[in-house]
């Protein structure tokens, strides 16, 4: 009952307008019930929905007692443990390295969960805090004009844990824990509530209140935001997904490549390009890139942006992709156009993108409408509920189709009886992240799918070359700018 009161409690105090909706369906449809069993007793004491939703409170009560006794958030820490460094804080690099590496790093370890199969951290992996570096900033472009940015009151090589870098436009845009904030004037009021300790001490970078953004966006900058802190292991099988996604008609080189991962999310495949040699971009909108720079700041550069309105100039990547994001967009098209430009030519653009299951068996059509059923009232939940929910969907799955696929298919008949059921393609990975996959699919409030063509029209309207377009559980597209070569003069 504690973990029931304190999860109901934090539910309505924090989320009522969220949780709401979904108590008055849940009474409406048990009084429905009722109406037709003619007994309302009978229909309180057998109607799962109640228990259900006594266990969902619960559980939201025991996940925001054990985060509270286990976390320590990020940014704060960094906030305050430099709160003397000042505006435009221009500091030797290697110096404020050193003071900041046991306060990030202790960041860091509490908003993570060692889980099985988790990588340990590499000899490249970032035992410093993340700065904004003079030559970086230089590669900034303002949301506003498009001009290039500047750090405040700098010239010259060095760097900068918080301050601001401002544009000849007079459009200024924070620099918050070691990372450029440049997002368009409709999302940029979320900063406030991300980050309230350094506008309170940077009042006249506050940017103004949101009056344009749309309800979705919002929603799905603060659904990945929560996702990525909830969830952001760096584990072992990651890498064999990495080079899935980026199979070809020819092997991918990266070394020396400029890369930039559009919706980078807690940088998990960035850390993989940048293994590879790749000099690496992380781009993000929503406080994941919080989590991606702490653990990747050495090797790499991070911006939080908006993939429909990059910082960017045009052709400043030899390679962009974004992996799993263009589909959460209310015009997928809007995001496609502003990562093309991009791309230098001869480069690549590469997106992973859900696709429709017309030619799937019907069973897995009814299940998709089930889950999309069920979508509609978990993108109305407190995240905590939505981790409750996703459990419950892992652990089910583990046990109806994961162990059985585990167990029979060393055997052919076992491997043909088992290599269709649901979720079958999560067999070999640890069971947390299993959870985190169902978190994501159950917290987004915009998921598009798509035909082939539908994706290879993208890249033919933005003028690109179909390099490729591969199936699996989405499509992986690979576009290619043509190069244009100059025409001799008679």
């Amino acid at each position: 009952m504690p973990a029931f009161a304190r999860g109901l409690a934090y539910s309505i105090r924090q989320r009522f307008r969220d949780v709401l909706p979904i108590l008055v369906f849940a009474v409406t449809l048990t009084i429905a019930y009722a109406l037709m069993q003619r007994n309302v007793g009978t229909a309180y004491r057998k109607r799962t929905q109640v228990t259900m939703f006594f266990f969902v409170f619960m559980a939201v009560g025991i996940v925001q007692r054990s985060r509270q006794a286990t976390q320590q958030p990020f940014e704060p820490v960094l906030a305050t443990a430099k709160a003397g460094i000042g505006t435009a804080a221009i500091v030797d690099y290697d110096f404020v390295c050193d003071e900041l590496v046991g306060v990030s790093q202790r960041g860091l370890q509490a908003s993570v969960k060692v889980d099985r199969g988790a990588l340990p951290p590499d000899k490249g992996e970032s035992t410093r805090a993340p700065l904004v570096r003079s030559n970086f900033a230089a590669t900034l472009r303002c949301a506003a004009c498009g001009e290039a940015l500047a750090i405040a009151g700098h010239a010259g090589s060095g760097a900068v844990f918080e301050g601001a870098l401002t544009c000849p436009c007079g459009a200024g845009f924070p620099v918050i824990a070691g990372v450029p904030r440049i997002l368009p004037i409709a999302t940029a009021a979320t900063l406030v509530d991300q980050h309230p300790v350094f506008f309170q001490r940077f009042p006249a970078l506050r940017p103004p209140s949101a009056n344009g953004a749309r309800t979705d966006s919002l929603h799905t900058l603060r659904a990945f935001g929560d996702e990525w802190q909830r969830f952001p292991e760096l584990l072992e099988v990651h890498q064999g997904i990495f080079d899935w996604y980026f199979e070809g008609p020819e092997p991918l080189r990266w070394r020396g490549l400029k890369v930039l991962d559009a919706g980078c999310g807690m940088g998990r495949w960035l850390h993989f390009a940048r293994k590879a040699g790749a000099e690496i971009v992380g781009m993000d909108v929503s406080v994941a890139i919080d989590v991606a720079a702490a653990r990747a700041s050495d090797g790499a550069d991070f911006v939080q942006a908006d993939l429909r309105y990059p910082p960017f100039a045009p052709e400043s990547f030899d390679l962009v992709y974004s992996l799993g994001v263009v589909h959460h967009l209310e015009e997928p098209m809007a995001g496609v156009r502003a990562l093309a430009k991009l791309v230098r030519p001869g480069g690549e653009l590469r997106l992973y993108v859900y696709r429709t299951l017309d030619d799937e068996p019907r069973w897995k059509r009814l299940l998709f409408v089930a889950v999309t059923l069920l979508r509609h009232v978990t993108t109305r939940l407190p995240y905590p509920a939505v981790h409750a929910v996703s459990w419950f969907v892992a652990a089910t799955a583990t046990a109806l189709f994961l162990w059985p696929r585990r167990l029979l298919r060393r055997w052919a008949w076992g491997d043909r009886l088992t290599r269709g059921l649901p979720l079958v393609h999560y067999a070999d990975v640890p069971f947390r992240m299993v959870v985190s996959e169902q978190f994501d699919r159950l917290v987004a409030p915009i998921e598009g799918r798509f035909r082939r063509d539908e994706v290879e029209r993208w890249l033919r309207d933005v003028g690109f070359e179909v390099v490729a377009v591969l199936p699996g559980l989405g499509w992986r597209a690979i576009g290619r700018r043509p190069v244009v070569t100059a025409t001799p003069a008679a």
